[in-house]
């Protein structure tokens, strides 16, 4: 697969802006939960930190929220941001959201998905990767790699290969980046795996799930961004491997307990887990057990219907 930079502009931009950046300006970072949202987040931290700064204030946003509430912004204004920075949500989604924001800072947003909205204007640069690439669908030009790729432009963040990997893992984005994840599990003595969540790079990505599963986002990122190896991060998120008996059992029982439809194309799984494992699980059983057919999750939290 070829890729070519088809807006150097663009990119020259992302690096001046960044470059430029001043120990008068104070960074906040919004990011996903998931493990591309993560990883992405640390890349982005730590990049900065090379950098020569900080970030005053993290924030999350819920899976199920990808604009920037009035609440976020008024913690914005709070801790005097003048630097936000997104990675791994649409938060083009709502423009008006971002226009508010832009009153009294800059805005980077690292993202991957499709584009809701041009958001680009004098205060905003808007890096998805259908807008700087061609040669790559933009799912598989996950946050963490766009985030790896654009900052190593400007600083050197070789020691983070592992931690983009992890995130490429996550977003199922492996097959886009053969050259990468070889050069990555040779770098680390890696065995490369079929399916790459069997690695221990995978291990790492599963344990971010099982802790967003568990509402452990926060704790979770603070612990990614104390990791400086794969190792450590095993290690430190270790106390979330719990979730993995849970998330077995369902993969185990699944083809007993599935409903099938239009000839077994159509695959409709209901659990009853107190744990948020929908995504997780999905993933897993279109990987092992339902490659070609459509599969949908169905999981009842509390009075919320969910889907996946």
């Amino acid at each position: 697969m070829t890729i070519t930079i088809k807006n150097p502009s663009l990119l020259a931009r992302s690096d001046l802006f960044f470059k430029s950046i001043t120990k008068e300006n104070r960074i906040a970072l919004l990011h996903d939960t998931d493990p591309d949202g993560t990883t992405s987040g640390k890349i982005i931290a730590e990049a900065i930190k090379q950098l020569g700064h900080t970030i005053k204030l993290f924030l999350i946003n819920e899976r199920k929220e990808h604009f920037i509430s009035d609440e976020k912004i008024a913690q914005l204004k709070q801790h005097n941001i003048n630097i936000l920075i997104t990675t791994d949500k649409t938060v083009d989604t709502n423009p008006a959201q971002i226009e508010k924001i832009e009153q009294f800072a800059h805005i980077v947003v690292f993202d991957h998905h499709i584009i809701e909205h041009d958001i680009s204007s004098d205060k905003t640069i808007f890096l998805k990767p259908q807008l700087i690439f061609d040669g790559i669908p933009p799912d598989r030009y996950c946050s963490a790699k766009l985030s790896y790729d654009i900052l190593s432009r400007i600083t050197n963040l070789n020691h983070l290969d592992w931690i983009c990997a992890v995130g490429v893992i996550g977003d199922m984005a492996y097959p886009a980046w053969p050259e990468f994840m070889n050069n990555v599990y040779k770098k680390y003595n890696i065995k490369p795996q079929p399916n790459p969540i069997d690695t221990p790079l995978g291990i790492v990505t599963q344990l971010i799930s099982f802790a967003e599963s568990l509402g452990e986002a926060e704790t979770c990122f603070n612990l990614i961004l104390k990791s400086d190896s794969f190792e450590q991060a095993t290690t430190n998120l270790n106390q979330y491997m719990f979730i993995k008996t849970e998330l077995e059992q369902y993969i185990n029982n699944a083809e007993k307990k599935v409903e099938t439809y239009n000839n077994g194309e159509l695959i409709i799984y209901k659990i009853e887990s107190k744990y948020k494992i929908k995504s997780m699980l999905s993933t897993a059983l279109s990987q092992r057990l339902y490659p070609n057919q459509t599969l949908i999750i169905v999981q009842q939290i509390e009075n919320e219907m969910t889907i996946s």
